[in-house]
């Protein structure tokens, strides 16, 4: 599970967990490892470590909220995408629909009634 803050809520309810397969885990680790960890013993040390995975390379700081959406603006715009082909709401369906496709293979759901199962089984 990963602890995600969630920017949206200003409470102590701003955080969600968010189930992530070893897969994806061992990409993120990757990520820690090679770039974010670099980054905060450059910038602002390993004893001051906020936490946060997405970090500005500059200053060791934790992205805003809105840095990512930017980010993928101006790569659409650089590639020639419509903003509908492309856009961070999409990586949440991507992530759901390979949720469901695992379920789906792991269960061997050959029915809606057995994906049913396999859903509130799970």
């Amino acid at each position: 599970m990963l602890c995600i803050h969630n920017a949206k809520q200003q409470d102590d309810e701003a955080k969600r967990y968010v189930p992530v397969t070893k897969a994806d885990l061992k990409e993120i680790l990757s990520f820690v490892k090679h770039y974010r960890n670099i980054v905060i013993k450059k910038t602002s040390g390993v004893s001051n470590d906020h936490g946060y995975l997405f970090v500005n390379s500059k200053n060791g700081e934790p992205l805003e909220v809105d840095t990512l959406s930017a980010e993928l603006y101006a790569i659409r715009i650089a590639a020639g995408i419509d903003d509908e082909e492309a856009c961070l709401h999409a990586f949440r369906h991507r992530y759901i629909t390979n949720e469901l496709r695992r379920l789906i293979r792991t269960h061997r759901c050959d029915s809606v009634s057995d994906l049913k199962k396999a859903l509130l089984s799970t």
